[in-house]
């Protein structure tokens, strides 16, 4: 049974050490390292890296309502590989307080259980403003649980998500904090264990509080439960010794310290890898990029420090926690101390602060949003705080949970940028939103509803064509790209007898860069060029847009813009040509002369090819009518600093077409890996031609109409992706991973 995330329950890669869809860590429990560190030993040790996981069906479960220690079960808010967290209500102190709850197939496992309640209560005996408190603990009615401190906020992870990095003063404060209070656990000789930003808590009132103790350990106890050459933790932020599985002490959290704090300085990690044993040699073997070249404006000190908690040698590193504390508090304005607003001297924000932090916090999300190839982006209140959620490929993946008033904070900026300030809270709302990515403005629509919890927003992401002359340099052969001025008609002379030409492809895929690409063979300057959009732009002043709105449909917009007499009408929305009307008409203009330009969401050309057909196209028409399809895909080559040889999967190596036993290389994983972003643009190309569509007959599906295809020039990017692992430069699993499926043999 494959792993899946605790976080969202999507299906894991073997020994991934991140969700590939909410990039949430994976921790790593109990693998067998007291045999030597190498590859065979690890990978025999590989189903130990899965954690227990149980699907999360929304936020309600069987434990909903029910009572444990005298607390009701409200929500759950997550879970992790030792159980399930869950806000519930403190009868006896009619307060909120968080439940964590023992995984059901862990009481197999009696020393998993015992290490469970023995933790619990060495970490009870922390009583510190930077850590959360554990209240209560033990076993009722067959559930083992721990009662905490219920903490309003967000995680480090989630501000690191949406800033990526953070000023020296903040990050400074919020280790300072992480550091006092493992100085406090320290002192009672406990150890962390699982120091990393998913474990930091910020509350709305600037204070840091350091959770989940479920990796500690005394090591002052004589106890077998946590035995020597087990190791316990999140890869990226353990230390040498800790992921060797040798024995740790308070030392392997300040390591874990310096990862963290290393992070939210330089925006990244100081090591990445893509599996275990990656980690297992960035961690014993390799050394950082010094901090002061990774992130320059860091102050010397600060450096000095990061570069001693990162000491391979436990030896090497600060002597304890309050050393840091010292070296951290030093470097602070003396009002900083991360213990909350009670010690902190903090200046009342004001409703200009309030609106400013908003807009860039909303901005942030847009952009990651941008990034991540998400369509839209939902921002949603909940009992007690809130959640954003981006649609990615037409699939909703939570990216984060926040406080109650971040979710306020974030509705309220939505509001001012699109233009309803001012305006009745209790009444929808709706407007464009505008915001810089990479230099270009972008915009998002906004639909905002009143719930009883408060606002609810959705922000559907606008695509973005801009014309230009690189579609050579994008990765089309030149061919290919001669064949597209023939379909244009921008070849000599610029003469066009019309036609439809199909760009396809999903979000995420380039599909907006192919058809600026097209727009730059055509001269817009002589042409009428109408574009109907709803969830696109286009920017350029030669191009009059017509957007598809509640009021006018997409077949209304397409006979207005042909009352135009335009030389050329662009089609540009997330779902292409989607209703019988439209596809009708549209065929209809090109055979009688109008040059079209559709962009579609079909995954292939056959698929764009069947789509068509179903949509009440005939055979006719598309001989007469259809002058070409693209369908793309970006794919991320192996990074050419860390690449080495392995053997693939024979069943990737058959899918892609290449011969049984063909080698292949893939990025170990370096910290130049994320940065390179070398990627590379593989398409299908096809003209059918009339031979094409004498043999097609009555074929209806996609993989035939690809088997004719093929015999009739269709262009694969199975085959651009086949010439790319012959070479080294792709990974064939990454390829399966993200081609399509109708694009790959059976």
């Amino acid at each position: 049974m494959p792993a899946r995330c605790t976080h969202c329950d999507a299906e894991l890669p073997d020994q991934a050490q991140t969700c590939p869809a909410c990039k949430a860590e994976v921790p790593v429990y109990g693998i067998d390292t007291t045999m030597p560190i190498d590859a065979a030993a690890l990978r025999e040790a590989g189903d130990a890296l899965k954690p227990s996981t149980g699907r999360i069906a929304g936020f309600r479960d069987e434990l909903y309502a029910a009572e444990i220690a005298g607390c009701r079960i409200l929500e759950r808010l997550g879970q992790g590989g030792m159980g399930r967290v869950y806000r519930a209500h403190h009868l006896g102190l009619d307060k909120l307080v968080a439940v964590k709850v023992l995984h059901r197939q862990l009481l197999d496992h009696p020393e998993l259980v015992e290490r469970f309640i023995r933790e619990a209560q060495s970490a009870a005996k922390l009583e510190h403003p930077n850590v959360v408190q554990i209240l209560n603990s033990g076993q009722e009615s067959g559930r083992y649980f721990i009662v905490m401190q219920f903490v309003e906020g967000e995680s480090l992870a989630g501000r690191l998500r949406r800033e990526r990095m953070l000023e020296q003063p903040e990050a400074v404060r919020i280790c300072l904090g992480i550091a006092r209070a493992l100085a406090a656990a320290h002192a009672l000789h406990i150890v962390h264990r699982d120091i990393k930003p998913d474990n930091v808590m910020l509350t709305g009132e600037g204070g840091v509080k350091v959770a989940d103790f479920g990796l500690a350990r005394n090591r002052l106890e004589d106890s077998q439960i946590t035995l020597a050459g087990q190791a316990y933790g999140t890869p990226p932020y353990m230390s040498p010794e800790q992921i060797t599985g040798k024995t740790v002490d308070e030392r392997s959290d300040l390591y874990s310290l310096g990862v963290l704090l290393y992070e939210c300085l330089a925006g990244r990690r100081p090591f990445h890898a893509t599996d275990l044993l990656g980690y297992v040699d960035c961690h014993t073997r390799r050394e950082p990029e010094p901090l002061r070249r990774a992130a320059p404006g860091a102050d010397p000190a600060l450096a000095d420090l990061v570069e001693r908690l990162l000491a391979k040698r436990p030896e090497d590193r600060p002597g304890s926690a309050q050393d840091a504390v010292e070296v951290l508090a030093s470097l602070g304005d003396g009002s900083h101390n991360g213990q909350g607003s009670g010690d902190m001297r903090r200046r009342t924000p004001t409703s200009a602060d309030l609106s400013l932090s908003g807009s860039r916090r909303l901005t942030g999300l847009l952009s990651q949003a941008v990034e991540e190839g998400a369509t839209d982006i939902h921002l949603e209140p909940t009992p007690g705080g809130g959640r954003v959620r981006f649609r990615v490929r037409g699939g909703l993946t939570e990216i984060e949970r926040i406080s109650s008033g971040a979710v306020r904070q974030l509705i309220d900026a939505c509001r001012v940028c699109s233009g309803n300030e001012g305006r009745d809270e209790s009444e929808p709302a709706d407007g464009t939103i505008e915001f810089e990515h990479e230099g270009t403005v972008r915009q998002a629509r906004l639909s905002l509803v009143p719930t009883g919890l408060g606002g609810r927003a959705a922000l559907r992401l606008m695509g973005l064509v801009k014309p230009h002359a690189q579609l050579a340099e994008s990765g089309f052969q030149g061919e290919h790209v001669q064949a597209m001025h023939q379909w244009l008609g921008a070849g000599s002379g610029g003469a066009s007898n019309g036609g439809l030409v199909v760009v396809t492809g999903p979000a995420g895929s380039g599909k907006g860069q192919t058809v600026g690409g097209l727009l730059g063979l055509v001269d817009l300057a002589g042409s009428v060029t109408i574009a109907i959009a709803e969830e696109s732009q286009v920017v350029s002043d030669d191009v009059a847009q017509l957007q598809v709105t509640y009021r006018l449909s997409r077949a209304d917009a397409l006979r207005a813009a042909l009352r135009q007499g335009p030389d050329l009408v662009l089609l540009l929305d997330v779902n292409g040509v989607p209703d019988r009307d439209t596809a009708l008409q549209t065929m209809q203009a090109a055979v009688s002369g109008t040059r079209v330009m559709a962009s579609m969401a079909s995954e292939t050309a056959a698929e764009a090819l069947e789509d068509l057909i179903s949509l009440g196209a005939d055979h006719k028409s598309l001989a007469r009518g259809l002058r070409g399809i693209l369908a793309n895909r970006i794919l991320r080559l192996a990074c050419r600093h860390c690449r080495e040889p392995y053997k693939p999967d024979p069943d990737h190596i058959a899918r892609l077409g290449l011969e049984p036993g063909t080698p292949a290389t893939r990025s170990r994983g370096c910290a130049r890996c994320r940065t390179a972003r070398r990627r590379v643009l593989l398409y299908d190309f096809f003209s059918p031609g009339p031979d094409f569509w004498s043999e097609l007959g009555d074929i209806r599906s996609e993989q035939g109409i690809a088997e004719v295809a093929r015999r009739h020039g269709l262009a694969e990017m199975r085959s651009g992706a086949a010439a790319l692992v012959r070479a080294g430069e792709l990974d064939p699993a990454s390829a399966i991973r993200h081609l399509p499926v109708g694009a790959l043999l059976a």
